[in-house]
C-alpha cells in the first residue's frame, strides 16, 4: 500500500477532534495563563498534520509524563514524513520553565514515535523544537540578572544552563542528537504565526 492510502486508513483510527490536517494548522493552549495560539503556515504547500497533546491527551503508557503542546508532521506530496515539530506554547519563561520546556518536549517526542507507528509512518530524519512564548526571561538582554551570563573564571559559557535557549538547539536527553530550536515571540493575545 502506496504512504498516502495508508496514511488515509491509518488515520480513521484516530478521533476526528485530535487532529488538524492542511496547509495551515493551529496549536491551541487552553490553560488559562499561556493561553493563546500558534498557526503554522507551510509556504512549501506542504501537507501539515497537527496533533494537539497535553499531559491530559498523551499517550497513557508512555512513562514520560509532560508533554508538549503540539506535535506536528510535515508531509511530502507522497504522504512521506518531511519534518516533524514539537510545539510547547508558554506565557513567560525563566530558566526554571526552561528545563520544563525540554521535559514536555521530550514527552511530545516519545508520543511522536509512537504516533508515527501507528501512522504507519517512519520517522522523520528532521526533528526541530518550537517554542512559543509571550516574555523572555531567559536571554541575557531580557534577564533581570544579566551578569549571571558571566562566565566565572575557569568554567565555560557552554555550562550556562541558558547556552541551548540562546544559541537556537535544545537538548532533550542523551538518547537524542541536538535539535534545532526555533523561538517565536506571541502577541498581547498570546497568538503567534510561523512559517516553517
Amino acid at each position: 500500500m502506496e504512504p498516502t492510502a495508508r496514511l488515509e486508513q491509518r488515520l480513521t483510527w484516530i478521533e476526528p477532534d485530535h487532529f488538524e490536517r492542511g496547509q495551515t494548522v493551529h496549536v491551541i493552549e487552553k490553560s488559562q495563563d499561556g493561553a493563546g495560539t500558534a498557526t503554522f503556515l507551510s509556504p512549501a504547500k506542504n501537507q501539515l498534520l497537527r496533533f494537539n497533546l497535553s499531559e491530559v491527551n498523551r499517550l497513557r503508557f508512555i512513562k514520560q509524563r509532560r508533554v508538549a503542546d503540539g506535535v506536528l508532521v510535515e508531509l511530502s506530496n507522497d504522504g512521506l514524513p518531511l519534518r516533524l515539530h514539537l510545539i510547547e506554547l508558554k506565557s513567560g519563561l525563566t530558566l526554571s520553565d526552561w528545563n520544563k520546556v525540554k521535559q514536555q518536549l521530550l514527552g511530545a517526542l516519545h508520543n511522536a514515535h509512537a504516533l508515527m507507528g501507528l501512522l504507519g509512518l517512519p520517522m522523520p530524519d528532521q526533528i526541530e523544537c518550537h517554542t512559543c512564548y509571550r516574555r523572555d526571561r531567559i536571554s541575557p538582554q531580557d534577564s533581570a540578572h544579566p551578569v549571571l551570563f558571566k562566565p566565572g573564571v575557569g568554567t565555560r559559557i557552554e555550562d550556562h544552563p541558558a547556552y541551548d535557549w540562546i544559541n537556537g538547539y535544545c537538548e532533550l536527553s542523551s538518547d537524542f542528537p541536538r535539535l534545532p530550536h526555533h523561538r517565536h515571540q506571541r502577541d498581547e493575545q498570546g497568538n503567534a504565526e510561523i512559517a516553517l
